[in-house]
């Protein structure tokens, strides 16, 4: 291979690699804002689709990774955003203030986590878009905390206790 074709396919991979990591604090602030909101509900319609709501705007935050949730003290320090969905707790209970929560690394823009109302959720490796390309898709159950206290009561019922209410 010659220096020029080199050359070139060392210009391709960077550029395809930009693709799929942005830094999102260089970005300007309306454009970062637009951009987490679209993939936050990319992410949710694909993980827990049942719990994607537009009953408000979803509320956006900037962090520091403090390490505090066991996931490894090489984040310790990070920028992340928080990108929450909110419901309308009037028609609808979750164990949760938010419908559904996504993180994303400022530094490369990937998302690291996805919560749900239910209190439940998925921690994102590093392989998080290989494994999305090959198909490994986990969905959430969509589950309320109505839903939730029905099955108790089931449970309950079934193994012949009483249900204190």
């Amino acid at each position: 291979m010659n220096m020029k074709n080199l050359l070139l396919l060392f210009v391709l991979i960077l550029s395809v690699s930009g693709v799929f990591s942005q830094d999102l604090e260089k970005m300007p602030k309306a454009e970062r804002e637009v951009l987490l909101i679209k993939r936050a509900k990319e992410l949710v319609l694909r993980h827990g689709p049942g719990y994607w709501r537009e009953y408000q705007p979803p509320v956006i935050e900037r962090s520091v990774f403090t390490g505090k949730t066991g996931s490894g003290s090489k984040y310790i320090g990070q920028i992340y955003y928080r990108i929450t969905i909110l419901y309308n707790p009037k028609s609808e209970r979750f164990n949760c203030n938010y419908a559904a929560v996504v993180d994303f690394w400022a530094i490369t823009g990937k998302p690291w986590g996805i919560s749900f109302g239910n209190g439940l959720g998925f921690v994102f490796d590093d392989n998080y878009e290989e494994k999305i390309k090959s198909g490994q898709v986990e969905v959430m159950p969509f589950q309320t905390m109505d839903d939730q206290i029905r099955e108790e009561k089931e449970r309950y019922r079934r193994k012949g206790w009483k249900w204190e209410e």
